[in-house]
């Protein structure tokens, strides 16, 4: 993976937490800027990303890497918590954060989770970050919105509504009752026909269309 934080310190030990968990950090670097240029050199599953850095931050960070191919998963790292902060980064195409604060298990269990494919945020705080921080007109949403929304079989609106409740793989599975494998390809084929970046913006999508009135399990 590689690691994008402007404090040297900070960066230090985060990279020395990560080595200790049996992490490969591959680069480590002060700016988006440095992230850009270290990606073109590496491969990598995992980018865990600061928003508030000079020179380019992890906002027009996330910006740039929309569309790029061998994207690597996003994981936000931030000392802030504000739900502007937060809702901002997964509009961009995060996949997921975690702040600076937390216990390093908890910053490993969030890169496995976001390297695995699966969103690092709750199905809660997806709902809150929507009511709190989003203003949608009761029963309005865009034409692009509907149109997507028409394009859904029944059961790809099951899989929308349960990622925005924040499933993990597994559990996504197991409510389907389908294997992991299974669970992962139907994700996969949302997102290829959403054109959405990630399974977090898939999700967010999906509980704003909840909130403009739209009922997924059941619309026909």
């Amino acid at each position: 993976m590689i690691l994008a934080e402007d404090e040297a310190l900070l960066r230090g030990l985060l990279a020395q937490q990560l080595r200790l968990a049996g992490i490969e950090v591959v680069a480590e670097v002060e700016d988006g800027a440095a992230a850009l240029k270290a990606l073109e050199q590496h491969v990598v599953d995992v980018l865990l990303l600061d928003l508030q850095m000079p020179r380019l931050n992890g906002l027009d960070t996330l910006r740039r890497l929309k569309g790029r191919p061998h994207r690597p998963a996003v994981l936000v790292v931030t000392a802030l918590s504000t739900d502007d902060d937060l809702l901002s980064a997964l509009r961009e195409g995060a996949d997921g954060y975690v702040l600076k604060a937390s216990a390093p298990a908890d910053l490993v269990e969030a890169i496995e989770r976001v390297a695995r494919g699966e969103s690092a945020v709750s199905g809660a705080m997806l709902r809150r970050l929507i009511e709190k921080a989003v203003n949608v007109p009761s029963n309005q949403s865009s034409a692009a919105d509907r149109k997507l929304l028409a394009s859904l079989t029944p059961h790809e609106r099951v899989v929308v509504s349960l990622l925005g409740r924040g499933l993990s793989n597994q559990a996504l599975a197991f409510e389907l009752g389908v294997t992991v494998s299974t669970a992962k390809t139907y994700v996969s084929r949302l997102l290829n026909k959403s054109g959405k970046s990630n399974r977090t913006e898939l999700a967010l999508w999906g509980v704003q269309m909840e909130q403009s009135g739209f009922d997924l399990l059941n619309s026909p």
